[in-house]
């Protein structure tokens, strides 16, 4: 169940246009759209739980945080077969 007022794009190829359409005029902000739906919106909204869909989404889908993506490793390696790579994720307010 999502909470109030929250709705998942229905159309992929509509989210896609509308991302470039903004990155014809400012490339950033395209990338920044897209980070925040797909790489942070998005997962919450398919593999989180119901307590944290209800407390991140609201924030998140009415602008008052922009969701971020980083991928760092928690270690230094020389060689790539040592890197452990760490997923983490944070909202930053606006």
């Amino acid at each position: 169940m999502r909470p109030q007022g929250v709705r998942r794009a229905r159309d992929p190829l509509a989210s896609a246009l509308c991302i470039e359409e903004l990155s014809k005029q400012c490339a950033s902000t395209g990338d920044i759209v897209a980070t925040h739906n797909g790489l942070c919106c998005d997962p919450i909204m398919t593999y989180g739980t119901e307590a944290q869909k209800r407390k991140y989404l609201p924030m998140l889908t009415k602008g008052h945080r922009v969701g971020a993506f980083a991928l760092t490793e928690p270690t230094p390696a020389p060689t790539p077969p040592r890197v452990r790579p760490r997923l983490s994720w944070w909202a930053t307010t606006t």
